[in-house]
C-alpha cells in the first residue's frame, strides 16, 4: 500500500486599515487645544492579486471538507466527493471502498489495495449491492446479470472527476430499474482546454507497481474537439496465499461542444488477471488463520494448487452521451452505449475416470491419465461472453417552476456461459485455463457443470413532471414504469 507525505504551504495576506485618533487630555488644561494629526497615505493604491491554479493530478485545494462535502442542491440524501479528495487516495483504490466513510455505507473486502471487485460486500442504509444503481457517465455500468459494480473495470482514480451517491431511490431518468436502495455515479474527468500530459507511478506493500500515463490534446484546431488517451498497468501480490493479480487499463474520452448542446464519447478497456483467495470456514480461521491459502506448488492429485484458481476478466465500454438545445425551452438527451466482456474464471475440484455423468448418463471410462485412486485433479472452467447495448432518450421541456421530461429506455443483454472441465498433466500444468481442450466422455461429448445462454430485454417508458417549489427545496417527481424480460436456454 503506498503512503504519501504532504506538505501544504499557506500563504496568507492580511490587510491593515489604519484610522485616525484623537487624543485629549484631561489632567492638563493646556493640552485641550492640542490634537495630534492623523498620518495620510498619498501615492497611488495598492493592489494585491491572489491567483490559484489546480495541481497536476487535479485537486483544485478550496473544494469544501477536502472534497468530501460538496455544495449539494438536491433535496435528496446525497453525499459526494470531489476530485480534491479522489486525488488524496492510493491510485489503486476503488470507488466501492472509497465510498466507505459516507453516511449508511458499509463495505467489505479481501483486499487492501483495492484491486479486487470479484468479492466486495457493499451495503446502503442496510439495502444489498444488488439493490444500488451504477451509472459511469450516464452509462449503467453494472453486472446486468449480478449487479456487480466493477467500480476498478471502468476508470483509473486519474481520470475520475466526481463520485456521488444517493442515499435513497435513484432518478426516474437514470437508466435503472434494481435502484430501490441508491444509486452510486463516477463523472469522469472533462479534457483540458490546453494540451498537455500527466504521469504518475507508484510501488509499495505487496510487491505494488503500477504506472499511470496520460495525454490531453487540448483543443484541436478551432473545431471544438477535445480529448484525452490514457493507459495504466498494475501488478501486485496477493495480501494471502500466493496469488497476484495484473491489471491494464485504457481510458479515452472525446468532447465536443456547440452553445448549450454538447457530445462525448468515452470509452473504457480493462484485462485483469487475479486468483480467487481460499475461504476458512470459522473453525479453519481459528486453526490456521491468515496461513489457510492454496497451496503455491503443486501436489500430485490435490486439487487445492492456486493455479487452478485462476480468474480473467476482460471488458470495454463504450458510450455517447449526449445533449441538445432544441430552443423554446425545450431539451433532448441520448445517451447510446456498448458493453462486451468476457473471461473465465476457474476453480479446482477432482473427477472420477469412471463414475462420472454426462447429465444424468453415466460418461463411460474418461480415460484420463494421470489419474490418483481412480480421480484426477481438474480445473473447472467458467467461460463467459456478456453482450450489453441499450439507449437512453429523453426530451425536457421548462416552463415556470415545472419541467416535464418524457423518455424511453431499451436494453438489450445477452450471455453465453459454460462451465467444462480441464485435466492437470503430472506438473500441474492446464493445457488451456480458457477451456479449449476440456474433458469429453467415452462418447466424445464435452462434459459440463452447466451451460446455459442467457438473455434480457428491457423497456422503461417514464413521464416525470418535476415541480420545484420553496426556492428548489421542494420537488416533486412523476413515475417510472419498468418491464424486464428474461429468457434462458
Amino acid at each position: 500500500m503506498r503512503y504519501r507525505k504532504v506538505l501544504m504551504l499557506g500563504v496568507g495576506c492580511a490587510v491593515w486599515a489604519t484610522a485616525s485618533v484623537e487624543a485629549k487630555s484631561t489632567s492638563q488644561a493646556a493640552s485641550e487645544n492640542k490634537r495630534e494629526k492623523s498620518i495620510s497615505a498619498s501615492g497611488d493604491a495598492e493592489e494585491v492579486k491572489v491567483t490559484a491554479k489546480n495541481a497536476p493530478d487535479g485537486a483544485s485545494g478550496h473544494s469544501a471538507g477536502a472534497g468530501m462535502m460538496p455544495v449539494q442542491t438536491v433535496p435528496k440524501a446525497r453525499s459526494a466527493f470531489t476530485r480534491d479528495f479522489i486525488a488524496h487516495q492510493p491510485p489503486t483504490q476503488n470507488t466501492a471502498s472509497m465510498i466507505a466513510s459516507m453516511p449508511g455505507v458499509a463495505v467489505g473486502r479481501n483486499d487492501p489495495l483495492g484491486l479486487d471487485d470479484q468479492r466486495i460486500n457493499l451495503t446502503v442504509r442496510g439495502m444489498a449491492q444488488t439493490e444500488i444503481g451504477y451509472l459511469m457517465d450516464g452509462i449503467p455500468a453494472a453486472d446486468p446479470s449480478n449487479y456487480k459494480l466493477y467500480t476498478t473495470q471502468n476508470v483509473d482514480n486519474e481520470n475520475l472527476a466526481r463520485v456521488d451517491l444517493t442515499q435513497g431511490s435513484a432518478s426516474p431518468t437514470s437508466p435503472l430499474y434494481n435502484a430501490v436502495g441508491g444509486e452510486l455515479t463516477q463523472t469522469l474527468r472533462t479534457p483540458s482546454d490546453h494540451a498537455g500530459g500527466y504521469a504518475d507511478f507508484s510501488g509499495g506493500s505487496y510487491s505494488l507497481d503500477r504506472e499511470f500515463f496520460r495525454i490531453d490534446t487540448g483543443e484541436i484546431g478551432h473545431t471544438g474537439i477535445r480529448s484525452y488517451a490514457s493507459f495504466s498497468h498494475t501488478h501486485a501480490e496477493d495480501w494471502r496465499g500466493p496469488g497476484y493479480t495484473t491489471r491494464y487499463h485504457m481510458d479515452n474520452k472525446t468532447v465536443k461542444e456547440w452553445g448549450h448542446s454538447g457530445a462525448e464519447l468515452l470509452v473504457s478497456y480493462n484485462t485483469t488477471t487475479s486468483f480467487y483467495p481460499r475461504f476458512p470456514t470459522l473453525a479453519q480461521w481459528k486453526q490456521y488463520g491468515t496461513n489457510f491459502n492454496w497451496e503455491k506448488d503443486y501436489i500430485p492429485g490435490s486439487a487445492n494448487y492456486y493455479r487452478f484458481q485462476q480468474n480473467v476478466r476482460n471488458a470495454i465500454t463504450i458510450g455517447a452521451p449526449m445533449h441538445f438545445d432544441l430552443g423554446h425551452q425545450l431539451t433532448a438527451h441520448l445517451t447510446p452505449y456498448y458493453m462486451h466482456s468476457d473471461g473465465y474464471g476457474d476453480v479446482g475440484s477432482s473427477l472420477s475416470n469412471t463414475g462420472s455423468y454426462y447429465g444424468n448418463i453415466p460418461a463411460g471410462n474418461l480415460n484420463v491419465s494421470p489419474s490418483y485412486n481412480g480421480s484426477f485433479p481438474v480445473s473447472i472452467t467458467d467461460t463467459f461472453k456478456e453482450n450489453n447495448a441499450g439507449l437512453n432518450a429523453s426530451l425536457s421541456w421548462k416552463h415556470g417552476h415545472n419541467t416535464l421530461t418524457v423518455g424511453y429506455w431499451y436494453a438489450y443483454f445477452a450471455q453465453p456461459e459454460a462451465a467444462t472441465y480441464a485435466a492437470a498433466d503430472a506438473n500441474g500444468s492446464i493445457a488451456s485455463m480458457s477451456g479449449k481442450y476440456p474433458v469429453v466422455s467415452a462418447a466424445g461429448d464435452v462434459l459440463h457443470s452447466y451451460n446455459i445462454n442467457f438473455m434480457q430485454q428491457t423497456n422503461t417508458a417514464y413521464i416525470v413532471d418535476e415541480y420545484s417549489a420553496l426556492n428548489d427545496r421542494l420537488k416533486l417527481e412523476g413515475s417510472k414504469n419498468p418491464l424486464v424480460l428474461r429468457s434462458a436456454l
